[in-house]
């Protein structure tokens, strides 16, 4: 038995930074993909065209930030909150890491503030 794969064009995106309006209104026509733009987020990774700056990986230290302090108003004790970090926060960290170096200065304030 084969398998037949099927692009979904309704939820298809085409992002283009070189191309002519006049082509890629070409191209959206055929495949009927919607027009993205840049920066997006692609499984919770920044996508974006200039040059990394510590604004772009913000939005992921913000998620870190907030996890750590729901976290620490919980009623888990100190060593409760040590299974989440390490697993949640190592993970997040080790995916977006391996994608982007962080700037030191992002990676210090995060530590500063937890």
């Amino acid at each position: 038995m084969t398998s037949c794969h099927v692009t979904n064009n309704g939820k298809s995106t085409i992002f283009s930074s070189s191309t002519t309006q006049a082509r890629l209104n070409q191209i959206v026509s055929h495949l009927h993909f919607k027009i993205g733009s840049l920066p997006f987020t692609y499984l919770g990774v920044p996508i974006f065209k200039e040059e990394k700056k510590p604004i772009h990986l913000q939005p992921i230290e913000v998620k870190i930030r907030l996890k750590l302090s729901n976290w620490k108003a919980s009623l888990l004790s100190m060593a409760g909150r040590i299974q989440p970090v390490k697993s949640v926060i190592h993970n997040m960290l080790t995916y977006n890491i391996a994608i982007y170096s962080w700037p030191i200065s992002l990676l210090k304030d995060l530590e500063k503030k937890h």
